[in-house]
């Protein structure tokens, strides 16, 4: 068969072919003409990774700069009130023949931005990290994605409210205090969790998670969901999990053997522990799924009103 010229292809294989192409080409791809401007258009497009992140200004308080990572493409949208300096670049690194200034407040072109690279409204993307930002994502938003981290970021319960249920991987927390138990509780989790500060979420909320890469710092889980949870990590935990719960506790109630599964086989470490801390080594009594056999430390250590239980490979 010999070589077609791209004009030739038929719009359907030209879309095959469109859905391998990161975003920098796509948008290459999108100058050719009219008739590939709209094939690009209608064909969904799948970033692997998105980093979205707000910064304030060093210099004007009222003046922020959003950056846009969409695989090896970077986006700046830099201004305050009506007007904003849109700069481009690969790798993070800018390309100033393509920088341009327009009377267009930030976020609404943020929000035109996101709108291009969704699909019937709907953005597919693996690891998303949202860090800092102000904008509030459009109700008629929805998210797919594999991972999303969400730090410091005002509207966070309407991220979470918009996006699709089953998550490979999840992290809320940053400064202040965070409420999610209405939108986790919908949610199966399957790799990592880390929540930091989410106060309200108990044990039911946390039904569907299987993740065996775990973070919780505070929230209203009982020693027995972590006892459960340690039993989970121990056997369905791949090499580079770690587990790390820290609750509030009163020092009298300091009791680490509530938290430890009956079915451990542990060895204590005298000269490390006291009354309120345990260090010891699991040496037995789990199997791991993926063969990983390899003793574990482990420890329970109680601090004013904080209880931290620590698990990882030794």
């Amino acid at each position: 068969m010999s070589p077609r010229e791209w004009n030739e292809i038929d719009e359907d294989s030209k879309r095959e072919v469109i859905k391998y192409l990161d975003y920098e080409s796509r948008c290459n791809l999108k100058l050719c003409s009219k008739h590939d401007y709209r094939v690009v258009n209608s064909t969904k497009f799948i970033a692997s990774k998105i980093k979205i992140h707000e910064t304030v200004s060093q210099f004007k308080d009222d003046k922020t700069i959003i950056r846009i990572d969409i695989d090896t493409f970077t986006i700046w949208f830099i201004g305050r009130e009506e007007i904003t300096r849109i700069d481009r670049g690969l790798n993070g690194e800018l390309n100033e023949r393509l920088s341009e200034i327009k009377q267009i407040n930030r976020y609404d072109l943020l929000r035109e931005f996101m709108d291009q690279f969704s699909y019937n409204s709907v953005f597919t993307a693996g690891m998303v990290e949202v860090d800092s930002l102000k904008l509030c994502p459009s109700p008629n938003w929805k998210f797919n994605f594999h991972g999303l981290s969400l730090v410091d970021v005002p509207d966070y319960r309407t991220w979470l409210r918009q996006l699709n249920s089953g998550l490979k991987s999840l992290h809320v927390g940053g400064d202040g205090e965070y409420t999610i138990r209405e939108e986790i509780s919908r949610m199966t989790i399957t790799e990592s969790l880390n929540l930091y500060k989410c106060i309200d979420v108990r044990d039911k909320d946390l039904r569907r998670v299987t993740a065996t890469n775990l973070r919780i710092y505070m929230g209203e889980i009982t020693a027995e969901w972590v006892k459960k949870a340690i039993k989970n990590y121990l056997e369905n935990g791949k090499r580079k999990d770690e587990f790390n719960v820290k609750l509030l506790f009163e020092e009298k109630q300091y009791d680490p053997f509530l938290f430890i599964p009956e079915s451990l086989v542990i060895q204590i470490n005298e000269e490390r522990s006291n009354e309120k801390r345990l260090c010891g080594e699991i040496i037995g009594g789990f199997r791991n799924t993926h063969g990983i056999q390899t003793n574990r430390y482990i420890s329970i250590v109680g601090y004013s009103s904080i209880l931290e239980i620590s698990c990882g490979i030794l």
